[in-house]
């Protein structure tokens, strides 16, 4: 680094390692939290609850990639045929019209997420989310 560059830096208050503070918040507030929950396909820790799709027999949490097995160990599939997530717990069979793979026709609709299930798991995340006030969600109402 250069002697001019190193002198702005320190004249804007640029630091080289960052806040210390802040770390050792960040490693309090991860010992308090609760142990990540385990996919009911596979057993292994989802760090990343976000990604995570609801089982269909009990409402558990599953990896995204368990549940696209799961569904793909159900489907018989055609020459030109793959399962993709078209959201909202939702998979569909397509077909690709060409070998780009960029228009497709859905051949049937696979529903994975049973929506009369309440997730708990699900429940904590929406309102942590809303805590944060991403992507405009609403706080949760307190439950009576």
């Amino acid at each position: 680094m250069s002697d001019a560059n190193r002198d702005n830096n320190r004249r804007f208050g640029h630091r080289r390692f960052g806040n210390q503070g802040s770390r050792t918040e960040n490693r309090e507030e991860r010992k308090t939290r609760e142990p990540p929950a385990q996919c009911t396909a596979c057993g292994k820790p989802i760090f990343d609850l976000s990604s995570a799709l609801a089982g269909s027999e009990n409402g558990a949490p599953l990896h995204f990639d368990c549940a696209l097995q799961k569904v793909g160990e159900r489907e018989a599939l055609g020459p030109r045929e793959k399962i993709v997530y078209i959201g909202a717990g939702n998979f569909a069979v397509v077909e690709f019209r060409d070998q780009s793979e960029t228009t497709f026709d859905i051949k049937r609709k696979i529903s994975f997420e049973r929506k009369d299930l309440p997730c708990e798991w699900r429940r904590g995340m929406s309102s942590r989310i809303a805590e944060l006030g991403i992507m405009g969600v609403a706080p949760a109402a307190p439950e009576a």
